[in-house]
């Protein structure tokens, strides 16, 4: 049997399965994730790789071949190969399952497979039961996990906050992430989802969000998400599939930790966010505090460790402030960096200085939760 396949192709598509196949961590509970399935039918190709709880699907055009195969590859050293090769095309030789010949130019690599019949497979997510179907751009699905994802849990032990919680209605779906301490949340209108009788809610693993955005950035076109009880499988118009499975447990009730203040001062996001970054270069050294302090139609902005202290007057605001009021500068600087617009509505509890605080921009569809710190 004789493969020849564009090397800058093949290279493109072990970069993508590479981060479900290479994680040592993965791979030492599951061998299996070290290798991926290639399967080659007449002039089409498939690449399959799965770490139990993810896996991923590309087609591969084919230059030339002479005969079907299937074989499990090495997923690490292969790409290690094609990416020190600079020629059009690579070829993969093999007499059986067990050892392939890799050509490119002059070079030549032979290496051990492992049986591609006892390659785990997964079943068809159609087949799975109730099945629910959202399509909306790519472009928009990336967006909405950048917008949200880096406020969820990072090793919690609570493993729902360590995730992306999927809430689909009639006429919306949305994407919540929170780690207890500040919540992400945002609301595609235009999105076609399926007609429901009852909320429906899946929790997609914080890992296979990560590998998700990967692959989004790459397609221009649209995406079909299709859930079932047990699994969520992202389909892109380019003809990658990738599969997850959902964790089992109840998402925190979201909604009802959301406030609804009356009380809101605008910020210039601008003027705002330039003075957090500015403070944080003190603040890292002192717990990542900064204190926002509030005049009348002002903003202070105050940092303070053992190797000094920093303060910035903001004048552009609207509306009254809380008098003082802490909180990790980090976790204000990853929303409002993520927000639309020039303006950042700030809205709070004047009553109760550790209530939590909401904050918005121009972008409507997108909001923020964020826990005080005691000062």
């Amino acid at each position: 049997m004789k493969i020849i396949l564009n090397c800058k192709e093949l290279r493109k598509k072990l970069a993508q399965i590479k981060g479900i196949s290479g994680s040592a961590k993965v791979i030492a509970s599951f061998p299996f994730s070290s290798h991926f399935l290639l399967e080659i039918k007449g002039n089409s190709g498939s690449i399959f790789a799965t770490d139990q709880e993810t896996a991923i699907k590309l087609f591969l055009s084919v230059e030339e071949t002479e005969g079907d195969a299937k074989l499990c590859i090495n997923t690490g050293v292969l790409y290690d190969i094609v990416n020190e090769l600079d020629t059009e095309t690579i070829t993969i030789e093999a007499k059986d399952s067990e050892h392939v010949v890799v050509k490119a130019g002059k070079s030549k690599f032979k290496m051990n497979c492992s049986d591609p019949d006892v390659y785990p497979q997964w079943n068809d997510p159609l087949y799975e039961g109730n099945v629910y179907t959202v399509v909306l751009p790519a472009k928009r699905l990336l967006e909405m996990i950048e917008k949200t994802l880096f406020a969820a849990g990072e090793s919690d032990t609570r493993f729902t906050l360590n995730s992306l919680l999927f809430h689909i209605e009639p006429d919306w779906f949305r994407l919540v992430a929170t780690d207890g301490s500040r919540l992400a949340m945002i609301t595609d209108y235009e999105a076609e989802t399926p007609a429901l009788k009852d909320p429906l809610k899946v929790i997609v693993p914080k890992r296979a969000s990560l590998g998700l955005r990967k692959l989004l950035k790459d397609e221009p076109g649209s995406v079909q998400i299709t859930i079932t009880e047990k699994l969520v499988w992202f389909l892109l118009e380019g003809g990658v599939s990738f599969l997850t499975r959902t964790i089992e447990g109840n998402y925190p009730p979201y909604e009802d930790i959301i406030p609804k203040y009356e009380n809101m001062a605008s910020i210039s996001k601008e003027e705002f966010r330039k003075a957090l970054r500015l403070a944080s270069i003190v603040a890292s050294e002192n717990g990542s505090v900064v204190k926002l302090e509030g005049q009348s139609k002002s903003l202070t902005v105050k940092a303070e460790s053992p190797t000094g202290n920093f303060n910035d007057d903001i004048q552009e605001i609207y509306g009254e402030m809380p008098e003082s009021t802490g909180f990790n500068y980090r976790y204000l600087l990853e929303a409002i960096e993520r927000m639309e617009g020039e303006t950042i509505y700030y809205r709070f509890d004047p009553e109760e200085k550790l209530s939590p605080v909401v904050l918005t921009g121009d972008d409507t569809d997108f909001l923020y939760v964020v826990m005080p710190v005691r000062l």
